[in-house]
């Protein structure tokens, strides 16, 4: 069964029985925030964002949790308010990491200790297991990616801006509405 993918106004300016595609609803957002902030530096991009937090649809909101926080940095908590207590991993661990990690490992995935992991990254930092993605991106492209051209795709990847910009960097690359020139 395909599923109808409907674009059009958001729902208080819709039809009641209408569809609203959240996709294609953020798709068409993250191009207008695209097309808004090409050519921006990285603090004209950090100015924009602000302006749009103070003046846009959430401003009245956000408004209120900025007074509500000042207002609690200011006062302090309560005599009677309950101590606070540091959030503990091992709850998020047992919870959603463990059962993620056994799901992957059912679904064919190789489990990689902590120590595996970070003799495949080129330090702490890397989003990613270099020397796989290098390999990687050489098999599954004979003839088209040598080793040089793949070391250049993996830095082109990591360097991908950590915005909404580079996520859709990254997502016209993944569905191939941008392409890598390659010399015949």
């Amino acid at each position: 069964m395909s599923r109808r993918r409907a674009t059009g106004p958001p729902k208080d300016q819709r039809p009641e029985d209408a569809p609203f595609d959240a996709l294609a609803f953020k798709e068409k957002v993250q191009a207008e925030l695209y097309k808004a902030t090409k050519g921006m530096t990285r603090e004209e991009e950090r100015a924009f964002y602000r302006e749009g937090v103070r003046t846009g649809p959430l401003a009245g909101l956000w408004a209120r949790v900025e007074a509500q926080s000042k207002a609690r940095a200011g006062a302090g908590p309560p005599n009677d308010a309950p101590k606070a207590v540091p959030a503990s991993l091992g709850g998020e661990k047992k919870s959603v990491q463990k059962p993620f990690i056994r799901y992957a490992v059912d679904a064919g995935w190789t489990y990689l200790s902590p120590e595996e992991a970070m003799n495949l990254r080129r330090g702490v930092t890397s989003p990613v297991l270099d020397s796989v993605l290098v390999d990687q991106l050489q098999r599954l492209n004979p003839g088209v990616v040598d080793h040089p051209r793949a070391e250049d795709i993996l830095k082109r990847l990591i360097r991908v801006k950590p915005n909404i910009e580079g996520n859709l960097d990254a997502w016209e690359y993944l569905k191939g509405l941008k392409t890598v020139f390659v010399a015949a």
